[in-house]
């Protein structure tokens, strides 16, 4: 509870002195502005003051209030809310007060910032409130800084209160009072007002510190700390002539602007006349000032270093030679660092260099940078020149990128903001199968030169393969509050080159020209329709796994679509188009699996889930959940030899399709009585579900009943079976329930454990089927359709989960030590066996692939460090477990961690051993190792390993693979300068070849 006292009438007597801690019912402003509230920083501490909501915030403090932003040390936060706006009920009003300890504007030029020791700024906001810290505490701290805030803000309420001392509040959003007594005054650095009448008067009626902020301002003020000052007196002109040191500083009375040189030697030259004081004059009194030895200019933005410096102040104009230029560009959180010949400084936010080097580094040797004849650097507040955010903006002639100090490219002029410059990243490999091949990735915008529309990201990827041939491709992204999309095209040109393909086989090119071609973009109309497009086009079923390979093991599908979608509560409405205009798939769990793709132009679907029967009388009793769709189907089968997918030998296509490599997929489709001719279905779903408890038991009985119809009989696939409808139901119950036990006793340093609860939940399930036709007995065009379990089945489940308390005194926390899940499924002896891996799905027992078998999961928090996790599941028809896996990982330090994994698989009699290691070496050097190790042939299948080494201008990244299936070893080095990470495309990982 605050002690502050009350305000005046209220039990507050006029004398008496204010707290500091809470306002105390005074209205500091009168004037709201819409605009949010945020906070961050590392640390606060949170309390309450009787109405007065307090924040401690400290280590890097950023708060925004409004279109203002700050950056600090520490802060103060008052924070009271007032009620809602006069035209919205939902915008809520909130006068705030935050004390600044080291305070700057991030973002500002000169005129619109705000800079200081100490800064109090105050303000009545209408808008929302975030806050967001590293560690957050609750309760009062104990802090000095805290007690002089509330100083500080007692003296600025006793100043609004006292009639003869009351100033009148400006209209900006926030307001700051840099005087230390409260209220505005002359000294303060007032910011610009977006609403008042100056921001809406013509450019040309801007005061010129506003068009382009001046280095100088008339009314400053010029102070010189010397070492050994002279006097030298002229009819023309006055100068002060200082050696054995000398700092030069200059202050914006009104506009809060500073700056600060320092040198071994200056000249001030003065306006001739009498001089009061030789140690301090105004702005317009002087000259010019000229440095040298080791001149260093800083105004807290930026900072100017160079052995010569001289400053114009009748022109506004600073010139340095030798020039080290540095800044910071807030946005990418980056330094920059400009080095010429000669640099000339038109502005307090523009610079222009010569003979320069542009880098992220301070060295004087970067291992990154670019050279330009020219260079010119401006940095540009949020809102200036119609920049939605802060930047820093490059304009430059005859650009050389330089690695190490080699020039390696040219590019005539760029023109941009830093974020697109154009190099992005560098690599190169060195492959017993591709050869040695160069890479690269650069900004489009960047390149040319030209603006780029907002929201529109564009990368050029540009390789050259010296055994292949040259490749090319783009990268787009693009996006705003209600649509983004993404799109890649990549592609090689007269390929001569080798396809080193993942089942081993080596097919020869002959020159073709060879790519991708994929884009998606997704839509939202409003708060329920969505639309969806996307695109695929691939030159050749070989091409995704010889230059994309992880995405032909696991992308999604490789198709074009068009998908719009309604979604309100518990209905859905959907239309879908889908169809391949290549005639074969490069997917490798499609190819394997059903061999084919699936054309729907189109499928129309509504579904409702769970709509409550008995919502007034019996809620939750008894639901209901219905299916519709309707579609036009048609097969797209794989054209191609099986040998041009890469199984070239009857060993591998034999394994891998049952097929020799002469025969393509299609052909063996059309023999079993496949076809590619268009089909016609609808089909239905429904489902009829009751809850109820019967003591600790949940019991869930279930009816569901599906109905689907085609205008065809599939007499060619299925000979025996006429029928064109199918009729298919089932019934079933579920059981379960819960039981726990607490024991207190449990106390292990070893194993981190700290009492234990054991949570037990049985279940069980009752199912049982039937159709009209037999799932063999239909083509599969959606296996959650036709491919459906037809039989009985008892699954028993035990869930078990063992929950400990760490972390020790004061951080005790509950933590999962060990959960496993084990089932036991018995199904009848007609049940269909579709897989020779068994799973049970619970939520939907017809899409199970039924047989008697036996499963667990598990996973073990051994400590906070180590983890370990595995599954199997056991096969009762043949006695052996069809598959087997276990992993874990351990974090020894936050630097190593090590990870391991065992993977069998019965149907492929197939065991790997996967392992490897992380580890931090220093704070620049970082390396990794992993190993696939098959022990039934006895060797490794693959071998990789990279050290990652940190610049201050980049990354580099040496790696080492061996694929022991594809024979092919591969060396790379890939260079990402820091400055320039690419922002590619997505498109499930599709981004890169390898």
């Amino acid at each position: 509870p605050s002690s502050a006292q009350p305000p005046v009438g209220e039990g507050r007597d006029e004398g008496d002195a204010f707290s500091g801690r809470e306002f105390e019912g005074i209205d500091i402003s009168d004037n709201v502005q819409l605009g949010d509230i945020m906070l961050r920083a590392a640390r606060a501490a949170v309390w309450q003051e009787g109405d007065t909501q307090r924040v401690l915030l400290s280590g890097d403090v950023q708060v925004k209030l409004g279109v203002y932003e700050f950056s600090a040390a520490r802060a103060t936060v008052w924070l009271e809310e007032l009620g809602v706006t006069e035209h919205d009920e939902n915008i809520s009003v909130y006068q705030v007060a935050v004390f600044f300890d080291r305070v700057s504007d991030p973002v500002g030029e000169a005129g619109i910032s705000q800079h200081g020791d100490r800064l109090l700024a105050t303000g009545l906001l209408g808008g929302n409130v975030s806050m967001r810290a590293d560690v957050l505490t609750l309760g009062r701290a104990d802090d000095g800084f805290l007690i002089e805030s509330e100083h500080r803000l007692a003296r600025f309420l006793t100043r609004l209160t006292e009639p003869e001392t009351t100033v009148e509040e400006p209209t900006a959003v926030a307001h700051s009072d840099t005087t230390g007594e409260g209220g505005i005054a002359p000294g303060m650095s007032r910011p610009y007002e977006p609403d008042s009448a100056l921001s809406r008067a013509a450019p040309s009626a801007l005061p010129p510190a506003q068009r382009l902020p001046a280095i100088f301002a008339r009314r400053g003020l010029v102070t010189i700390s010397a070492g050994e000052p002279t006097l030298v007196r002229g009819d023309e002109e006055n100068a002060v002539i200082v050696t054995g040191g000398v700092v030069v500083a200059y202050t914006d009375t009104r506009g809060g602007q500073n700056l600060q040189i320092s040198a071994e030697r200056a000249v001030m030259f003065l306006a001739p006349g009498p001089l009061t004081d030789m140690f301090r004059s105004s702005a317009d009194a002087v000259r010019g000032i000229y440095l040298e030895g080791d001149a260093v200019a800083t105004d807290g933005r930026y900072t100017l270093r160079g052995p010569r410096m001289y400053y114009d102040m009748q022109e506004n104009q600073a010139y340095v030679v030798d020039a080290v230029f540095s800044t910071y560009d807030e946005r990418r959180g980056i330094p920059l660092y400009v080095r010429a010949r000669t640099l000339k400084q038109e502005a307090s936010n523009k610079f222009t260099a010569t003979g320069a080097r542009l880098a992220t580094s301070a060295f004087f040797e970067p291992h990154f940078a670019v050279g330009a004849s020219t260079i010119t650097v401006t940095r540009t507040a949020a809102g200036e020149g119609g920049n939605r955010r802060p930047g820093t903006y490059i304009e430059a002639e005859d650009l050389t990128m330089r690695g190490a100090g080699v020039p390696f490219f040219y590019w005539p002029s760029f023109s941009g903001d830093v974020e697109n410059i154009p190099l992005k990243e560098i690599s190169a490999s060195n492959s017993s199968g591709d050869g040695f091949a160069l890479k690269t990735t650069w900004d489009f915008f960047g390149l040319t030169g030209l603006e780029p529309p907002e929201g529109l990201g564009a990368n050029l990827l540009l390789d050259m393969y010296f055994d292949r041939g040259f490749a090319a491709g783009t990268e787009l992204n693009w996006g705003n509050d209600d649509s983004f999309g993404e799109a890649l095209i990549y592609g090689i040109f007269n390929d001569q080159g080798t396809d080193r393909l993942t089942s081993g086989a080596e097919l020869e090119q002959d020159g073709d020209t060879r790519g991708v071609l994929l884009g998606e973009h997704r839509w939202r109309l409003d708060e329920q329709w969505t639309m969806s497009f996307e695109g695929a086009y691939i030159s050749d079923e070989a091409f995704i796994d010889s230059f994309f390979e992880r995405d032909a093991e696991s992308r999604r599908e490789f198709t074009n679509a068009a998908y719009l979608k309604y979604l309100d509560g518990n209905a859905a409405f959907s239309m879908l188009a889908k169809g391949a205009v290549n005639d074969f798939t490069p997917n490798e769990y499609l190819l394997q699996s059903q061999g084919y793709t699936v054309n729907k132009l189109p499928e129309i679907g509504y579904f409702r889930i769970a709509d409550d029967l008995f919502p007034t009388d019996w809620p939750g009793l008894l639901t209901y959940s219905s299916e519709y769709r309707a579609s036009r189907l048609a097969l797209n089968m794989n054209e191609p030899l099986v040998r041009e997918f890469g199984f070239d030998t009857p060993t591998r296509s034999l394994a891998a399709f049952g097929l020799p490599p002469d025969q393509s997929l299609e052909e063996a489709l059309r023999l079993r009585g496949l076809s590619e001719e268009d089909v016609l279905r609808f089909d239905t779903r429904h489902e009829l579900a009751m809850t109820a408890d019967w003591g600790p038991v949940r019991i869930n009985p279930f009816l569901v009943g599906r109905f689907t119809a085609y205008d065809s009989s599939f007499e060619e696939f299925t000979p025996d079976n006429d029928e064109s409808m199918r009729y298919w139901a089932a019934a079933g119950t579920r059981f379960s329930t819960s039981l726990q036990h607490v024991d207190d006793s449990v106390d292990s340093r070893l194993l981190d454990l700290h009492r234990i609860r054991h949570i037990l939940e049985p279940n069980m399930t009752v199912w049982a089927s039937g159709a009209n036709i037999d799932q063999n007995d239909l083509p599969v065009y959606d296996e959650r359709v036709e491919s459906l379990a037809d039989g009985a089945a008892v699954k028993l489940g035990l869930d078990q989960t063992w929950q400990t308390k760490r972390g020790g005194e004061g951080q005790w926390r509950n933590v999962d030590v060990f959960k496993l899940r084990t089932d036991l499924v018995y199904s009848s002896a007609d049940a269909d066996l579709e897989s020779p891996i068994r799973r049970f799905y619970d939520f939907r027992p017809e899409y199970s692939k039924l047989g008697d078998h036996a499963s667990a999961d598990g996973a073990w928090q051994v400590t906070d460090a180590f983890g370990l996790t595995g599954m199997t599941i056991y096969d009762f028809e043949i006695s052996q477990p069809a598959m087997t896996a276990i992993g874990g990982t351990i974090q020894h330090d936050p630097d190593f961690t090590t990870f391991g994994e065992l993977r069998y698989i019965n149907a492929r009699d197939i065991t790997l051993v996967n392992f490897g290691a992380t580890y931090q070496l220093t704070r620049k050097y970082s390396l990794g190792a992993d190993f696939s190790y098959d022990t039934d042939e006895g060797s490794f299948q693959g071998v990789g390993g990279h050290v990652r080494r940190r610049f201050p201008d980049g990354t580099v990244v040496v790696s080492v693979r061996h694929d022991e299936i594809a024979e092919d070893t591969t060396i790379g080095v890939m260079f990402e300068p820091v400055a320039l990470r690419t922002q590619g495309v997505d498109l499930n990982r599709l981004r890169r070849p390898r």
